[in-house]
């Protein structure tokens, strides 16, 4: 049988920064709320359920307690104290609330830099002077991370949207983060920059897919990325994606140094293999890694601002965002059946190669069927576990030689 528990919640409010008092901020916890006073403190009275024990309900292990001002970023605290028997906490620290201006400033600085490891990294190989198709992915990369994503930053802002990272890794969504929707006007200048924004994003991708063409690469940009996607997992990323720590500075990913040098140990691997990337240096390579993950971080912040404008207003004229940008979205690792199967008119698919079996390996290898279902082309055998990688490397071969079934 279940019963109650009462508790008094007790805390103080201040601006980060400069420790001043806030008054006027609204608590919420399930249901209860309260204000703080003009010395920023407040006495949140609250009523839980408990079990026959006297135990709280598991759900409370996920119920935060939010304060929220205007102008502030919103913050979401567990109130609860204990390890084998959880207890709501009654006397809370210092909560610091900083200003959604300051935080956006945070934000945009966390996306600005990537550290000097994975510069070094990037550069390495590389020669003084580009060729055109290969500066223009360079310039993509740069126009994404130095101003699409500062834009896109800001205008996820205006509805109260901060701390991108807990956003982009998922922690934080629509539902369980309170939001805000601007005035009429200013939502007005949110949906005429983020069209702004989606416009450069597709002229962007049409660049680079060009580029890519130009430097021998035929299979287009979603295929190279879903290709780097199969061939490194999760593609390796910045080891530090951000600013160094200190007031202004911040981190919106950080992963292990030795990420990127497994990708480059990676590219020496795989690179006799898939000629694909015959044509291209460890420079280029890795600047197509970079600039899939500062695509997919911009196009999932526009989703959350999309989805916050329909909540806000009804019949919104949004620029649409391209099928190549949306593919590129959802990409997942691709496990088991391939996602191309016909290049040129060719049937693809994959076979054993016979007498090949090393332990419980065995070699594959990819195919092309002609319109009577006969194999004409045979890929180079592996032991790769993808059918797409092992298509691919046929694929680049058919479209290279402009080959038709």
């Amino acid at each position: 049988m279940e019963g109650v528990k009462y508790y008094d919640i007790t805390g103080r409010v201040v601006q980060e920064g400069n420790n001043n008092p806030l008054d006027s901020v609204k608590l919420t916890y399930d249901g209860f709320n309260d204000f703080t006073d003009k010395n920023g403190k407040f006495v949140l009275k609250v009523t839980v359920k408990v079990d026959n024990e006297g135990n709280l309900l598991d759900k409370y292990k996920s119920t935060f307690l939010t304060f929220e001002k205007e102008g502030y970023s919103t913050r979401s605290i567990l109130p609860l104290t204990g390890w084998d028997t959880i207890k709501i906490k009654t006397k809370l620290n210092l909560t610091k609330l900083t200003t959604e201006k300051k935080q956006t400033e945070k934000d945009i600085a966390a996306t600005s830099t990537v550290d000097s490891e994975t510069t070094k990294a990037v550069a390495k190989g590389s020669v003084p002077s580009l060729p055109t198709p290969q500066k223009a992915i360079n310039k993509a990369v740069q126009t994404i991370q130095d101003r699409l994503l500062p834009y896109i930053i800001g205008i996820v802002a205006a509805f109260g949207i901060t701390q991108i990272k807990k956003w982009l890794n998922g922690q934080n969504n629509l539902e369980n983060t309170p939001t805000k929707c601007p005035s009429q006007a200013s939502l007005r200048r949110q949906i005429s920059k983020r069209n702004k924004v989606v416009k450069q994003l597709n002229n962007l991708y049409k660049i680079v897919d060009s580029a890519t063409k130009a430097i021998g690469i035929a299979l287009g940009l979603v295929r190279i990325f879903q290709l780097l996607l199969n061939i490194f997992g999760r593609l390796p990323l910045p080891s530090t994606f951000g600013t160094p720590p200190g007031p202004s500075g911040g981190v919106i990913y950080s992963y292990k140094v030795g990420q990127l040098i497994r990708f480059n140990e990676k590219y020496d691997k795989f690179k006799d293999k898939l000629k694909l990337f015959s044509k291209v240096g460890t420079v280029v390579l890795t600047a197509l890694i970079l600039l899939r993950f500062y695509l997919k971080s911009a196009l999932d912040l526009l989703k959350i601002a999309d989805e916050k404008m329909n909540q806000c207003a009804e019949n919104l004229e949004l620029e649409e965002i391209s099928a190549e940008l949306l593919a590129i979205q959802n990409q997942e690792i691709e496990d088991g059946n391939p996602v191309v199967t016909n290049v040129n008119g060719f049937d693809m698919g994959v076979q054993p190669v016979p007498k090949t079996e090393v332990g419980s390996l065995i070699k594959r290898q990819a195919i092309a069927k002609d319109s009577k279902g006969v194999i004409v082309l045979k890929g180079e055998p592996s032991f790769s576990a993808s059918d797409q990688i092992l298509i691919d490397e046929l694929a680049f071969y058919i479209t290279n030689n402009n080959l038709k079934a």
